[in-house]
Order: C-alpha cells, then sequence, then structure tokens
C-alpha cells in the first residue's frame, strides 16, 4: 500500500453505518491552505427594466403632495459565482422617463433630456427548486440619480431583490427580477429647497445571461453533453 502524498492531508470520516473512511484533502505547498477547486468567477447579465418612483411631501391641513414617475430602460448587472459564504451582484440601470405625475394628474414634460441611474449592489443567496428554476434573494445598498426639469435628484437608501432564474438552454438562462427600495431622497441642493417625507422605488426587469463557465446542468432545451 502507498503512503499519502506530502500535499495531501487525510481525515477520517465516520459514514452513517458506522464505517470509518478516509478522505483527503490537497494542500497548496505554497499557502499551506487547502486548494480551491471551485475557483471563484464572473457572470455578465443584461436586459430591459421599468420603474415607479414616488415621493411624498406630508401636509397637514390638505392633501399631502404626491410625485409619481414612471420610467423605462435597460440595464447591465455582474455576479460572482463560488464566493464564500455568499455571492454579491452589481445591477446599473439606466432610464428615460416615460411620465410624471403629481397628485395623480399628468404633468408635461419640458427637457426631452431627462435621464434616470439606478444602481443596487447587494449580496444574495440562491435556492434551487425541482433544478429547473432558481430563485435569487438579497438586500443592499441602493442608489439613484435623476436629471428632470426642476431638480437634480439624488436617492440614497436600502433595496431588496428577488430574482427567478429559468434555465433555458446548457449556457443560456432567462429571468426576472423585482426590486423595492426604500430611500433618503433629499441629498442634494434640492433638499434645501423641496425636501421629501418619503421615496421608494419599485422596479421589475427581464433579461438573459450567457456563459460558459455557469452552465446549466439541467434546462428546458435538452443539449448534448
Amino acid at each position: 500500500a502507498g503512503t499519502p502524498d506530502d500535499n495531501t492531508d487525510t481525515k477520517a470520516i465516520t459514514d452513517s453505518a458506522g464505517e470509518t473512511k478516509s478522505s483527503s484533502v490537497e494542500i497548496d505547498p505554497k499557502t499551506g491552505f487547502p486548494v480551491i477547486k471551485e475557483k471563484p468567477f464572473v457572470v455578465f447579465e443584461e436586459g430591459v427594466t421599468a420603474s415607479w418612483v414616488t415621493r411624498i411631501i406630508k401636509q397637514t391641513d390638505r392633501s399631502n403632495f404626491v410625485f409619481e414617475d414612471f420610467f423605462g430602460g435597460a440595464f447591465f448587472s455582474m455576479q460572482t459565482r463560488n464566493m464564500q459564504p455568499v455571492d454579491s451582484m452589481i445591477r446599473l440601470a439606466a432610464y428615460y422617463p416615460l411620465s410624471y405625475k403629481f397628485n395623480k394628474h399628468p404633468q408635461v414634460p419640458v427637457n426631452v433630456l431627462n435621464f434616470a441611474v439606478d444602481l443596487l449592489a447587494a449580496p444574495f443567496l440562491n435556492f434551487s427548486l425541482w433544478n429547473y428554476v432558481r430563485i435569487d434573494v438579497g438586500a443592499g445598498l441602493h442608489f439613484f440619480y435623476q436629471m428632470a426639469d426642476r431638480w437634480h435628484y439624488v436617492h440614497l437608501g436600502i433595496g431588496g431583490i428577488a430574482r427567478l432564474d429559468m434555465p433555458l438552454a446548457k449556457r443560456w438562462t432567462l429571468f426576472f427580477d423585482g426590486i423595492a427600495s426604500y430611500d433618503y431622497g433629499n441629498l442634494g441642493t434640492n433638499g434645501e429647497m423641496e425636501p421629501y417625507d418619503y421615496v421608494w422605488q419599485y422596479q421589475l426587469g427581464f433579461g438573459v445571461r450567457y456563459s460558459k463557465k455557469a452552465e446549466n446542468k439541467y434546462s428546458y432545451i435538452p443539449s448534448k453533453r
């Protein structure tokens, strides 16, 4: 019988039947730490998204001032895989405003070059449902910037994301995601002129991911292995 290699740490493990068997852990001779076999990597995604932003100024002797903006746009996101203890993501979206409302009354924009940028950075957890459906959930830092007719809005707060992954093919994945955030909307000089009491935002998105490293073991469209 041979002897264990110098770079292998042999440990005894007792299984459910009470029998003892050995399990070897490969040690990196340079660092002295166990070798990471599933190395971390990054995947990229893109898609289309819609956003609803609500800002409220409370009033005591009349109805509250409610500002509602609706946006359409596109997003790009980056995810880490095989990170411990949890993976993380950064999602960046660019929007064009499609409608404005003040107390439910539509407002006509003056500047046609208005736009908005949205960023969410969050750790997330992944749950698999019957191998053909995956759910990602996470929460983290949310940032929103909007150039409008009246102000340059800057929001900062917390946001949560929930995503439904659908493995279409071996390397292709479709997904729907939803984001909700509660923000502080008075950053910048506009906060001194028109401060808001409540600011929140909802987002819905549809995207696609193509990755050679994060291949789907199970998919709706079978592929040759």
